[in-house]
């Protein structure tokens, strides 16, 4: 099912194979040989994604840039894309995230902040459609986890059960496996398997 998805997916590449031309790193369009579609590091070490495959996009990008001379020269030759991306980096350097991400707000030019996990999760829209769920646990714990994706209005989707802790089951599988009891706390003991209750 996925698998077969995500490998339909390989179209445009694996034409390109099949008529002869294996893709190499850093030579496709959607794999950093190109200016308009690339990621480009911040003043303060955070990058940008830059997905300006439109020419209206590529213009207002370098219109926010402050840098004209290449708009005609968005799919130029591999040489030149090289030049285009150095001046791009060295214009991304000169702001931090934030800045160039206040000025990009205002405009459509396929610009988004590259998120640590942690602040992608914690984004709004990630809340607001409640991909991250906070559910306490018999014992009173609060743990986070990812909701449903799916949202269905007359049947909503919904987490009935968090998950059991890290290695509750572990006795039952280790005496199925025909450890005695003995044994069983020996290698809780030692550290070698993790169960509820057992000292670490």
């Amino acid at each position: 099912g996925l698998f077969d998805a995500i490998v339909s997916m390989l179209t445009f590449h694996a034409g390109n194979l099949f008529a002869g031309h294996a893709p190499q790193r850093s030579e496709l369009l959607l794999g950093g040989a190109y200016a308009c579609y690339n990621v480009y590091e911040t003043r303060d070490g955070r990058y940008l994604a830059v997905g300006a495959l439109e020419a209206r996009f590529w213009r207002t990008l370098l219109e926010v840039l402050d840098l004209p001379g290449p708009v005609e020269e968005q799919f130029a030759l591999p040489a030149r894309q090289r030049e285009i991306m150095g001046r791009l980096a060295e214009r991304f350097l000169t702001r931090t995230q934030a800045e160039w991400m206040e000025l990009f707000d205002r405009v459509e030019a396929c610009v988004e902040p590259v998120l640590d996990l942690e602040t992608a999760l914690a984004d709004p829209q990630v809340q607001a459609r409640g991909l991250v769920v906070e559910t306490a646990t018999a014992s009173g714990k609060v743990i986070r986890t990812l909701g449903p994706p799916w949202k269905f209005a007359r049947t909503p989707a919904g987490l009935r059960w968090p998950g059991a802790p890290l290695g509750a089951d572990g006795r039952t599988v280790l005496e199925g496996l025909g450890l005695a009891p003995a044994e069983i706390d020996a290698l809780a003991g030692l550290g070698v398997v993790q169960l509820p209750g057992a000292a670490s």
